[in-house]
């Protein structure tokens, strides 16, 4: 053992040493030094399973719990004056791939309740507020501001400090601790790239600190060149909220928050609606329901914007709304770009950004379409030089286009998945911290501290192989559900004469209902398809191949791309089937709230649809598949559209028909 010391270098030695004193012991009764450990760290880092499951069973290796131990010994306190964390961050840092260490810095705040407590193991009192000079003052603390660090290429993220203050952090003291974070960030091995927050009036002084403008996006700390970002999400919040008490105009023309009202109110009264995801909490929100950017982001939806098209095309809508709904679609197109999640997206607008022509033409039409957006008031008075989403849309834009350019150049990035640029991932963080404490809105600040530094080293230590994947919740209406063998069960069905099949005519008042049937029929059989294909179902499938009154609404849905057919990859079938379906939709109208109470539901909706007569070509077409499919949708639908409305005034009340 001593000869180690003098032929081999240091490093060796320790571990040759250790494994002959601890390789003969127990496991429960070996013994590490605390260096040794720390080494023993950066191996699991770059490698968990490689660590757990080769080198464990051939060595004597302290354990993942006691490697565990170590990090939660180490001394987390308010503030980036904790030394050890930071050791042990540039061991996992070293583990990276090159690309790996290009991060944002994002810092938002949250509030806590006044309280104060005494840490007898570390003699300090929790919950005194940090004065402007960064020096604690003799206030409580009310507001908790984090910095977390969160990976461009690679999925990591990782909470680096938190500050106590009294109420926001100042400007002048943001701007110190940020430096001092980048610094620190810095020594560690990363390359901080932007920064991201929200538009607070605190985060709003700190750009005017910086320097920060539409044609100035980037700032310098510590030789380091830094993008400045505003959250996009917040962005989008604000942009609903300031259209819900003003009006936009953009070259004369009118862009109002009533013509979406108006829209809502139609389509609600239609059993198939264009956009089923809105309920009464989207178009009149509550004061908390205006803090959820969910609720925004789906008024601003394509969905919406295709059902303001088509109402507009038959008169339902009049023609001065078609601006609003241009501006929809706008801002749904802008916030796919600015908040891609996917290298590959589902739609032309949310694949990641890689500076294509498409996309680069398109910001910079949003850039000067809202250079030219005025906000005035009810009094028809301009006050766009209130508003501060304008300025922070236009800033967020042209740092996305550069900071790409910066990392391809620097880095070698094909793309950016604009998602990870937003603060999403502090805003989850919170969210934890306050499920920990018994779902606490506002917990105190020893919850907070504790919490805090638990989640602070069970990050460090997660490796990111561990529950990478995202859970996914189970829908109501499976697939596999519907291709089982159906067999009924045993209920008090009630005589058929019972329940009423109108005779529909989709004539003119009815134009609009049938198009939205349409739209459902072409998914239908392309389920339908899954269960059996020939060339007989899938030629049927599309046997409505004209643009008319009855098909405009798949023609607006379409994603059309070059030398497609007039409604893309949408399956258009003839008219007969959407008879069959409108008749199904007729029962379940006339049915539904006699049967909501009962056992079965479907199946007794479904014996009622089965004895509607439907020929197809083909004889195996699996028509009874087909029925219980949109009825199980139809029934999922409904239910989701009642339960929106608990969350609204009247939350104690069923509403149903007026939602379906």
């Amino acid at each position: 053992m001593s000869l180690t010391f003098k032929f081999c270098n240091p490093d060796t030695a320790k571990c040759v040493n250790m494994q002959v004193s601890q390789g003969q012991k127990h496991p429960k009764g070996r013994r590490y030094s605390k260096e040794f450990k720390i080494e023993c760290l950066a191996i699991y880092f770059a490698g968990p399973k490689v660590y757990k499951k080769y080198l464990m069973s051939k060595y004597s290796l302290p354990s993942p719990n006691t490697l565990l131990k170590e990090i939660r010994a180490v001394k987390i306190g308010p503030g980036l004056d904790n030394p050890e964390f930071f050791i042990l961050l540039k061991k996992k840092v070293d583990s990276f791939q090159p690309q790996s260490k290009y991060c944002t810095l994002c810092f938002d705040e949250m509030s806590i309740k006044a309280n104060l407590f005494y840490e007898r193991n570390q003699d300090f009192i929790v919950g005194l507020a940090m004065g402007d000079t960064g020096e604690k003052i003799f206030k409580p603390t009310l507001t908790a501001s984090v910095f977390m660090i969160r990976g461009i290429y690679s999925k990591w993220k990782q909470p680096i400090a938190y500050f106590l203050c009294h109420t926001s952090c100042p400007a002048n003291l943001l701007h110190t601790l940020l430096t001092e974070a980048v610094q620190k960030l810095k020594n560690v091995g990363l390359n901080i790239c932007a920064v991201a927050c929200d538009m607070g009036s605190n985060n709003i002084k700190l750009s005017n600190i910086l320097n920060i403008s539409p044609d100035n996006t980037g700032f310098y700390l510590e030789n380091q060149y830094l993008f400045f970002i505003f959250d996009v999400p917040h962005i989008a919040k604000a942009l609903r909220n300031m259209l819900l008490t003003y009006d936009f105009y953009v070259n004369g023309k009118k862009i109002s928050w009533q013509f979406i009202k108006d829209f809502y109110e139609l389509d609600k009264t239609f059993p198939v609606k264009a956009a089923h995801k809105l309920t009464d909490s989207h178009i009149y929100p509550t004061s908390f329901q205006k803090m959820k950017v969910k609720l925004a982001t789906q008024v601003f939806s394509y969905s919406v914007y295709v059902g303001m098209t088509f109402f507009i095309r038959f008169g339902s809508l009049p023609a001065e709304a078609t601006e609003t709904a241009e501006f929809v679609n706008r801002v749904d197109k802008l916030f796919d770009i600015l908040n891609s999640s996917q290298t590959y997206g589902s739609k032309k607008y949310n694949a990641a950004f890689k500076a294509d022509s498409f996309q680069l033409e398109f910001l910079m039409d949003c850039l000067t379409f809202f250079k030219k957006l005025e906000v005035r008031d009810k009094n028809n008075r301009n006050v766009t030089k209130k508003i501060k989403f304008i300025k922070s849309l236009l800033i967020s834009i042209n740092s996305i286009i550069q900071l790409f350019y910066h990392l391809r150049e620097n880095a070698g990035f094909d793309y950016i998945l604009t998602r990870r640029l937003n603060q999403d991932c502090l805003e989850n963080h919170f969210g934890k911290i306050r499920s920990e404490n018994g779902n606490c809105i506002n917990p105190t600040a020893i919850q907070f501290h504790r919490t805090f530094r638990r989640m602070q080293c069970v990050n460090l230590l997660n490796s990111g192989t561990e529950n990478c994947e995202a859970d996914s919740d189970q829908m109501l209406l499976r697939l596999s559900d519907c291709q089982q063998d159906f067999v009924p069960q045993d209920t008090d069905i009630v005589p058929e004469q019972k329940y009423l099949l109108r005779t529909i005519d989709y004539s003119k008042n009815e134009m609009l209902q049938k198009n939205f049937i349409r739209y459902v029929c072409g998914y239908l059989l392309n389920k339908a398809l899954k269960v059996h294909y020939c060339d007989i179902c899938n030629k049927y499938s599309k046997d409505h191949d004209e643009l008319d009154d009855t098909s405009f609404y798949c023609f607006l849905k379409a994603y059309k791309n070059k030398n497609e057919d007039t409604f893309g990859n949408l399956k258009m079938p003839n008219d007969k089937f959407v008879d069959l379906i409108c008749k199904i939709e007729d029962i379940f109208q006339e049915n539904f709230e006699t049967f909501a109470t009962k056992s079965n539901i479907c199946h007794l909706l479904l014996d009622i649809s089965n004895h509607l007569r439907f020929s197809h070509p083909c004889i195996n077409f699996p028509k009874e598949f087909v029925i219980r499919l949109y009825l199980r949708v139809r029934i999922y639908y409904t239910l989701k559209t009642i339960n929106g409305n608990f969350r609204n005034i009247n939350k104690n009340k069923l509403i149903i028909w007026r939602n379906l």
